[in-house]
């Protein structure tokens, strides 16, 4: 399906709008990341990701190495 832009979507699969913002913000700075990598650095961090089990697992690895991140998902 053709969206309008990433909003349309996110509303589509039933995201409120009052989490559009954080969840098109964190998406739109990770496809920067990854726009600006290398291509052997943007390789790594495939990587890392596929390494987990879902989305919600690299998060949690992520947040564990945070300070002050106690919660999983």
């Amino acid at each position: 399906m053709q969206y309008g832009n990433s909003k349309d979507m996110f509303k589509e699969i039933g995201i409120v709008d009052s989490r559009l913002f954080a969840v098109r913000s964190s998406l739109e700075k990770l496809h920067e990341t990854f726009c600006y990598m290398d291509l052997g650095q943007r390789r790594i961090l495939k990587e890392w990701f596929d390494s987990h089990e879902s989305i919600t697992d690299a998060i949690n690895a992520f947040a564990e190495c945070e300070e002050g991140n106690f919660a999983d998902l």
